[in-house]
C-alpha cells in the first residue's frame, strides 16, 4: 500500500518560522517583564497567616479596625475648628433654611444669579441632617401639643367630676397633672392661644452641633467601602492563571482570596487611622462631600473596570458615574478632575471587552460613553433647576440666561487671580511639597516613589487572551485609574495661586487603596522596617488628629454654645434684657449654635411644616429672603442682635478696637448691658495690659484730681473656660509661656475663656493693679 507523503517545507519557510518563534518568545519575555514591573508597584496578595510574617494576623486587623471605628465615633464629638468654611459655608446656611434659625449667610449664597455655591453642597453636608433633626423635633412638639390638649381636657373633666361626686376622681386629676408636667407646663396659658412651632425653643445647641456630625459620620463609611473594594480588586487580580490540577487550583484561588480580604482590611484600617478621616471628613466641608461622592464613584466602577466583559455592568457603572460626577461637580467643580480617570478606565475596559467578544470595540465605547454623558447631563439639568429656584426664588426664563449654573460661576470666580488674592496666594508647588505630605504623610512618599519608578516605563493597555491575562490587565487598568485620580487633580489644582490642603482631600481614597496594603505587608521586609513604617504612621496621624480635630480653635464652638446659658443667668440674676458678646482673636463664631429663630409671620409651620412639607417655589423664596436678611450683617465686623444677644466678631483686631466694641460710654455709665469677651487667655491678658498702659498715660497727663476709667476683664473668674484651645495668632505668647513654664506653661496658656468686662474707676494717683 503506497505511503502518503506530504510536501516538505522549503528551507526559507523553515527559517521564517524559526524567526517568528524567536520573535514571539522575545515579545512574551518583554510582556512578562512589563507585567512584573507593573505587578511590583501593586499590592500583592499575600497570606495574612504566614508564620514568617511579623505583621498582624487577619483577626487582629479586624479588631484594630473595630477600635478605630470607635475612635471615629468619639471624634464626632471633638470641637476642633479647622476653617471658617466648616460652618459658614454649610451649617449656617442650612440652619437658616431648614431650621429657621438666625445665622449669617456668606456672599456665596446671596449673589443671586452669580452665586458660586449650590444647594447640593449644603444638602450633602448639613441640609439632610437638619431635615431629619427638624422632623424629629417637630414630631416631639406635635406629640406634646396633643398631650397638652388631652391633659387640659382631663383636668376639666376631673374638675367637673370631682365637684359632682365629691372628689372620687383623684386618679384622673393626677394623670392630667403628670401629662401637664411632661408636656412643659403652663397648660392654661398655653392652650388659650395658638401654640406655634418655634425651633429656638425645640432645639438645643448640642443638637444643632451634633446632627451634621452624625450625618458626616454615616457618610464617611462610604470611604471605607471604596478603599476596601479597590484594594481587594488589586490584590485579587493576579490570581488563578489556569494552571495546575483542580485541587491545587482551588487552594491557590482560596489563598488569593484570603490575601485579597486581608488587603481590604488593611486598607480600611489605614483609612480609619488617618487624621484627614478623623478631622476633615467628619467636618461639614464641601470637600468632605466631594470626597464621599468620589468614594461612591470608585465603589460603583471598580468591578466594571477590572472585568469589563459584562456589557450591562459597564453600562450601569457609566450611568452611576455620570450622575455622581454631576452631583460632585455641583458640590465642588473640581470633582471632574477626580472622576475623569474612572471614566477613561471604563471606556478602556469597554474597548477591551469588545475585542475579547470579537465585536467592534468602538461599539462598547460608544454605548458606555453615551450612557455616562446622558446621565451626567440629566442630573446636571435637575440640579441647575433646583439651584435656580434656590437662588432666585423662581425660574428666570427660557434659555441659559435664566438658569443659575453654580459650577460655572465657581469656575469663573476661581479663574480671576484678583478674587483668589483675597483668600491668600501660595506658590504653585504648595500642593506637591506641602499639601500632599501634610494630608497623606508616609503614603505620599510611596506615591511619589511609584511615579518616579514608572517615569520611563510605558503603561501597556489592557490585553486579552487567557482569563489570567485579562484579570491582570484589568488590575493594571484599575491601578492606573487610581494613580491618575491622585495626580491629575494635583496637577490641575497646582495651576491656581490659592492652594489649601483640604482641596486634595478626595485623593485620600486612591492613595489609601494603592499604598496601604503594601505599607502594611511585611513580605520581603525586615521586622524593623515594618515597625518603623507603622510607628511613623501612628505618630503622624496622632499629631494631626490632636492638632486639627481637638486643639485648633477648639474653644470657639463650646463658648458660642454657652452664650445662651450665660445670657439666661444674667437675665435671671441682673434683670438684663440684652447682652453683648465680643469675639476677639478667634475664628468667626457659628451663630446657628445660639438657636435664635426667625420671626416669619408667613411661615406657617403649625400645620406640619417641620415634618418635611413640600419643597416648592414658596419655600425657596422664603429661604432666599432669610439669607438676604442675614446678609446685611458682616461676618467679620458689625454687631447683629439675636434676641437679646448681640454678637460682634473682631477677628484679629487690636485692643483699642476691642475697647470700642465694648462701648466707649461705659465709663460714663451709659451702657448698662452686660458685656462679655470671648478670647484666648493670652489675648485677654495682653488686652488688659494695653488698657492699663493707656490708663497710666491718661492719668499722668490729667490733673491731680482727675479720675481714669478702665474696662478690665475678669480673668480670675471666667464665665466659661475651655482648655486645649490652640491658635496660630497666639504663637508668640505660647513661646513665652514655654520659656517661663515649659510644657505646663503652654498648657495653661492654650485656653479660651468668656470674660466679663467690668468698669474700674481709679484716681490718677491710684496704683491698684487691674485684673488681668
Amino acid at each position: 500500500m503506497p505511503r502518503s507523503t506530504s510536501p516538505r517545507p522549503s528551507k526559507k519557510r523553515v527559517v521564517a518560522a524559526k524567526k517568528r518563534v524567536v520573535a514571539a518568545a522575545a515579545a512574551a519575555t518583554d510582556d512578562e517583564k512589563e507585567e512584573k514591573k507593573d505587578e511590583a508597584s501593586l499590592p500583592s496578595p499575600s497570606s495574612p497567616s504566614s508564620p514568617s510574617s511579623p505583621s498582624l494576623s487577619s483577626l487582629s486587623w479586624r479588631v484594630l479596625y473595630a477600635l478605630l471605628v470607635l475612635l471615629r465615633l468619639a471624634a464626632t464629638f471633638t470641637t476642633g475648628y479647622v476653617h471658617p468654611d466648616e460652618y459658614h459655608q454649610s451649617v449656617e446656611v442650612a440652619a437658616s433654611d431648614v431650621l429657621r434659625v438666625r445665622a449669617i449667610s456668606p456672599w456665596e449664597f446671596t449673589s443671586a444669579s452669580r452665586s458660586p455655591r449650590s444647594l447640593a453642597s449644603t444638602s450633602l453636608t448639613a441640609g439632610v441632617a437638619f431635615g431629619v433633626l427638624r422632623g424629629a423635633a417637630w414630631a416631639t412638639w406635635r406629640a406634646r401639643k396633643l398631650l397638652r390638649a388631652l391633659a387640659l381636657a382631663m383636668m376639666r373633666a376631673s374638675a367637673s367630676a370631682s365637684s359632682a361626686s365629691g372628689g372620687r376622681y383623684g386618679v384622673l386629676a393626677a394623670a392630667a397633672a403628670a401629662a401637664e408636667r411632661w408636656s412643659g407646663g403652663a397648660m392654661e396659658a398655653t392652650c388659650e392661644k395658638r401654640w406655634r412651632w418655634d425651633p429656638g425653643a425645640a432645639l438645643s445647641p448640642r443638637a444643632v452641633f451634633l446632627a451634621p456630625r452624625a450625618w458626616m459620620l454615616a457618610t464617611s463609611f462610604a470611604l471605607d467601602a471604596a478603599v476596601a473594594s479597590a484594594a481587594r480588586a488589586l490584590a485579587r487580580g493576579g490570581g488563578g492563571g489556569g494552571r495546575g490540577g483542580g485541587g491545587a487550583l482551588e487552594e491557590e484561588e482560596e489563598e488569593v482570596e484570603r490575601g485579597a480580604r486581608a488587603a481590604g482590611t488593611r486598607a480600611r484600617a489605614a483609612l480609619a487611622s488617618s487624621w484627614p478621616t478623623l478631622a476633615l471628613q467628619l467636618r461639614t466641608f464641601s470637600n468632605a462631600a466631594e470626597t464621599t461622592v468620589v468614594a461612591l464613584a470608585v465603589l460603583a466602577t471598580t468591578r466594571a473596570i477590572v472585568d469589563g466583559r459584562d456589557r450591562g455592568r459597564s453600562t450601569r457603572a457609566a450611568g452611576a458615574l455620570g450622575a455622581l460626577t454631576a452631583v460632585g461637580t455641583f458640590a465642588r467643580f473640581t470633582c471632574v478632575a477626580f472622576a475623569a480617570p474612572l471614566g477613561a478606565a471604563l471606556l478602556s475596559s469597554a474597548a477591551v471587552a469588545g475585542k475579547t467578544e470579537r465585536r467592534p470595540s468602538s461599539l462598547g465605547v460608544v454605548v458606555v460613553g453615551v450612557v455616562g454623558i446622558a446621565s451626567f447631563l440629566a442630573a446636571s439639568c435637575g440640579l441647575a433647576y433646583v439651584d435656580t429656584l434656590y437662588h432666585l426664588g423662581r425660574i428666570g426664563g427660557v434659555g441659559v440666561g435664566g438658569v443659575v449654573l453654580t459650577p460655572l460661576n465657581a469656575l469663573r470666580y476661581n479663574l480671576d487671580p484678583t478674587n483668589l488674592a483675597t483668600h491668600g496666594t501660595h506658590p504653585r508647588w504648595s500642593h506637591v511639597v506641602v499639601s500632599a505630605p501634610l494630608l497623606f504623610g508616609p503614603m505620599t512618599v510611596v506615591m511619589y516613589a511609584r511615579a518616579l519608578a514608572r517615569r520611563g516605563g510605558g503603561g501597556g493597555g489592557g490585553g486579552c487572551g487567557k482569563n489570567g491575562d485579562a484579570a491582570a490587565a484589568g488590575r493594571r487598568r484599575l491601578a492606573r485609574a487610581l494613580a491618575w485620580m491622585f495626580w491629575l487633580p494635583i496637577i490641575l489644582l497646582s495651576t491656581a495661586p490659592h492652594q489649601e490642603p483640604r482641596f486634595l482631600l478626595p485623593a485620600l481614597v486612591p492613595a489609601v487603596a494603592l499604598t496601604a496594603p503594601a505599607l502594611c505587608d511585611s513580605r520581603g521586609r525586615g521586622r524593623g522596617r515594618v515597625v518603623a513604617i507603622i510607628a511613623a504612621w501612628i505618630v503622624f496621624n496622632a499629631v494631626g488628629f490632636l492638632l486639627f480635630a481637638v486643639a485648633h480653635q477648639g474653644g470657639v464652638v463650646p463658648a458660642t454654645a454657652a452664650l445662651s446659658r450665660i445670657y439666661a443667668r444674667a437675665r435671671d440674676e441682673e434683670g438684663a434684657s440684652s447682652m453683648i458678646a465680643v469675639f476677639y482673636r478667634t475664628y468667626p463664631p457659628p451663630r446657628a449654635l445660639l438657636v435664635r429663630s426667625f420671626d416669619d409671620d408667613d411661615d406657617d409651620d403649625d400645620g406640619g411644616g417641620g415634618g418635611g412639607g413640600s419643597t416648592n417655589a414658596r419655600t425657596f423664596e422664603r429661604w432666599r429672603r432669610r439669607r438676604m436678611d442675614s446678609a446685611r450683617y458682616d461676618v467679620f465686623g458689625d454687631a447683629d442682635e439675636l434676641k437679646g444677644i448681640r454678637v460682634v466678631d473682631l477677628a484679629g483686631a487690636d485692643p483699642s478696637a476691642l475697647l470700642r466694641a465694648l462701648g466707649g460710654d461705659r465709663c460714663a455709665g451709659g451702657a448698662a448691658e452686660p458685656a462679655f469677651v470671648v478670647a484666648p487667655f493670652t489675648a485677654a491678658t495682653a488686652a488688659t495690659a494695653a488698657w492699663r498702659r493707656a490708663r497710666n498715660v491718661a492719668a499722668t497727663s490729667a490733673s491731680a484730681n482727675a479720675s481714669a476709667c478702665v474696662v478690665a476683664l475678669d480673668a480670675d473668674r471666667p464665665a466659661f473656660e475651655r482648655a486645649a484651645h490652640f491658635s496660630a495668632e497666639e504663637m508668640d505668647a505660647y513661646l513665652d509661656a514655654f520659656a517661663t513654664g515649659g510644657a505646663r506653661g503652654v498648657w495653661r496658656a492654650a485656653r479660651l475663656g468668656v470674660f466679663r468686662a467690668r468698669v474700674v474707676e481709679l484716681d490718677a494717683d491710684d496704683e491698684r493693679p487691674i485684673a488681668a
